[in-house]
């Protein structure tokens, strides 16, 4: 039996980057034999994906992660990734809103795929909250109209942001990015409009390359956009510090 037009939109992103089986990958590529819009979107999603690792060296992955991501896929259950010397994502720690409940449950399993995966890839990135918050991510891809702003720096890490405004989803890449002293953290600032107050967005750290990938769930207005400072271990509810890097769209 055919699968339906729902089921390949939720395989389109892990179908994307190889994470599905050989049925799957069949049944894919039978539907978008006839449907115009899972071609398109499938081009966007493999476009992005082809891009996403090029600014990183290629690590190899842990033993046994593609082998769980391949399951987490299959029952639809997020997975939290396990201690390792592999961590799979960097991301700040405040969420403004959760999507609806239902969403959630349809796009967790493409979402754990894209998270692995892009550890599989490369992004050796650090993990700092749950890793759900990739799930909007995945959708945010398929978004033609993305607004791409690359970061004013007073250091030498350079960086750009891509604000997705079907998602109302920012996704900041960083690289470049300078150790810090004990007790110090990087931390994120996200502002919603041209004179409207920094609101935290959460703490991070760069990962042994100096790169960090982090999602900013929130809406952005002309003249919005993000902000990172070095604060205290722990953040701070304002910047005690000069706003090192900053993103405007």
């Amino acid at each position: 039996m055919p699968v339906s037009h729902d089921e390949v939109d939720s395989l389109l992103a892990a179908y994307a980057l190889d994470a599905v089986s050989e049925r799957e990958a069949a049944d894919v590529r039978e539907h978008l034999d006839g449907c115009s819009d899972c071609r398109d979107a499938a081009a966007r999603l493999a476009a992005a994906v082809e891009a996403l690792p090029m600014s990183v060296d290629i690590q190899p992955a842990p033993l046994g992660l593609r082998e769980r991501v391949l399951q987490a896929t299959r029952t639809g259950t997020p997975h939290t990734a396990e201690p390792g010397p592999t961590p799979l994502y960097g991301a700040p720690t405040h969420r403004s809103a959760e999507p609806p409940r239902r969403t959630w449950a349809r796009r967790a399993a493409t979402a754990v795929a894209v998270a692995a995966l892009l550890a599989l890839a490369g992004w050796n990135l650090e993990l700092q909250t749950q890793l759900h918050s990739v799930q909007q991510t995945v959708d945010a891809l398929r978004d033609a109209h993305a607004v791409t702003t690359n970061f004013r720096s007073s250091v030498a890490g350079t960086g750009t942001m891509t604000y997705l405004p079907q998602e109302r989803v920012s996704l900041v890449m960083l690289r470049g990015l300078e150790s810090l002293d004990p007790g110090r953290v990087y931390q994120l600032w996200f502002l919603r409009s041209a004179g409207s107050k920094l609101r935290p967005a959460g703490t991070f750290v760069r990962q042994a390359g100096g790169s960090a990938l982090l999602v900013v769930p929130d809406e952005i207005d002309t003249g919005g956009g993000v902000a990172v400072s070095i604060e205290p271990l722990g953040g701070s509810d304002a910047p005690t510090s000069v706003l090192i890097m900053t993103a405007t769209i």
